[in-house]
């Protein structure tokens, strides 16, 4: 993902680094965790649900890269970094989902569901820019 986003914004112009990373657990990979930060991106991934209380019957050993990300986790300074993630990415999820009613893709296949999925991102981005280029209706 870090690539792919690299690339995207190469395309687009944008030379200035990556410096961080903010994920969903789903996303937990210590490996790739390890990998990310060893190209100077630190990253925030929570390595466990804190929602849970009882831990899974087959969780897989998480090491010492899933204990430095639960300390930082457990710090103010980290929670409020990773809550930044709610304010930034989830919002377009939301919009998407619920505002505009798209929930499922309408295309089989994975080529179909990308070229789809292009498609609602676009037109999400031309809504915003439309929105915040209107005149304003006069009082």
């Amino acid at each position: 993902m870090v690539d792919c986003a690299i690339s995207e914004l190469a395309r687009a112009g944008i030379e200035e680094p990556i410096s961080a990373v903010l994920a969903d657990g789903g996303y937990w990979n210590s490996t790739q965790v390890a990998a990310t930060r060893a190209r100077r991106i630190d990253v925030l991934v929570p390595a466990k649900n804190r929602r849970r209380t009882q831990p899974r019957k087959n969780a897989p050993p998480q090491g010492d890269e899933a204990r430095r990300m639960e300390a930082i986790l457990d710090t103010p300074e980290g929670q409020a970094r990773y809550r930044r993630r709610q304010q930034i990415v989830e919002p377009v999820f939301a919009n998407i989902k619920y505002l505009r009613r798209v929930d499922r893709f309408q295309r089989r296949g994975l080529r179909a569901c990308q070229a789809e999925w292009k498609l609602i991102a676009a037109t999400h981005n031309l809504l915003k820019l439309w929105r915040a280029t209107r005149i304003p209706a006069a009082a």
